[in-house]
């Protein structure tokens, strides 16, 4: 499920992503030093770089502390926004640890953007845009269903744009796994909209480690919302059917998956 997609047109503030890595000037050098064999952690959310919700905030408060302790084997990932990453990205080329990765989307055809987020701690971003792989997104949802048994909508743009992320995300990491050498890496995946890759990568026995951090759970905000006493009725739900009653099903059961 590798198709090579034709090349997309980059955004007219930003240059093309295959122009940029050697046009533009490094990074500040990182803290601490960088051990060949050390281990790397990629934080993936759809609010990096992305004013959205409350998980921004975390990100953007934790990033000083992150970058203290990981210094260039951290990196966050998110979905290219054009609009914003004008204002909170600053273009720049990979580190060395991922930059065979990087190449190897690009030279797909796939657009990722690299460089620091324009935060306190300015860590490491990498950010795809899922327009790259559009004309892919019925493929996508065949092997969701084959694989997880995951029946995604046609007319769902938020949830289309989330399983394109999913797989720019997957496709990145296993690229990244290829050419770790012995480095152990970790991939710490926020909500549903994130973690939407991680059933991909266990199905590909993707090496990294896994986390997933929900937050909260995209049903139980509706149940919350709806239900007075809730807790006390927690017990007497059945997920799958309150799902559909509002319409969720499918990003349920990703979050499930």
């Amino acid at each position: 499920m590798n198709p090579t997609p034709k090349q997309p047109r980059s955004s007219p503030k930003h240059p093309r992503p295959s122009e940029r890595i050697s046009s533009l000037p490094p990074p500040p050098p990182a803290v601490p030093a960088e051990d060949p064999n050390a281990p790397l952690l990629f934080e993936a959310s759809w609010e990096v770089c992305n004013q959205v919700g409350g998980i921004y905030t975390v990100l953007r408060s934790k990033a000083p502390s992150m970058v203290s302790k990981w210094g260039d084997r951290y990196f966050l990932l998110g979905p290219y926004q054009p609009e914003v990453a004008q204002i909170e990205l600053e273009l720049g080329p990979p580190p060395a640890s991922i930059a065979s990765a990087v190449k190897a989307l690009l030279d797909e055809g796939l657009p990722v953007y690299t460089g620091r987020w324009l935060v306190s701690g300015r860590p490491n971003v990498v950010l795809f845009d899922t327009k790259g792989l559009q004309q892919h997104l019925q493929e996508i949802k065949y092997f969701y269903w084959k694989n997880h048994q995951i029946d995604l909508p046609g007319n769902d743009p938020l949830t289309d744009d989330v399983i394109l992320l999913g797989e720019m995300l997957r496709r990145f990491l296993l690229k990244v796994a290829e050419f770790k050498g012995k480095r152990p890496i970790i991939g710490h995946f926020h909500e549903w909209m994130a973690g939407s890759a991680i059933p991909m990568l266990r199905k590909h026995e993707w090496p990294g480690g896994v986390v997933f951090t929900t937050h909260a759970t995209l049903l139980g905000r509706y149940l919350a919302t709806n239900h007075p006493v809730f807790y006390d009725q927690l017990p007497f739900f059945n997920a799958t059917e309150e799902s559909r009653r509002y319409g969720i099903a499918a990003r349920h059961a990703i979050e499930c998956a």
